[in-house]
C-alpha cells in the first residue's frame, strides 16, 4: 500500500494490477517474479 501511495494509486484493484507488471513494487513488497500476489480484497481487510 505504501508503494501504491507513492505512485499515486488510490484504488486497491489498481495497486494489485500495477504490482503485477511493475518489478519495483514487487521488489519493495518482497515478492518474487513468480510469486503469487494477494487478492485485492486482502488489502481492504488489512487496511
Amino acid at each position: 500500500m505504501l508503494a501504491g501511495s507513492s505512485f499515486g494509486i488510490i484504488h486497491d484493484c489498481r495497486r494489485v494490477r500495477e504490482a503485477q507488471v511493475n518489478l519495483a513494487i514487487r521488489w519493495f513488497a518482497r515478492f518474487g517474479l513468480y510469486d503469487r500476489l494477494p487478492d485485492r480484497s486482502s488489502l481492504t481487510r488489512i487496511r
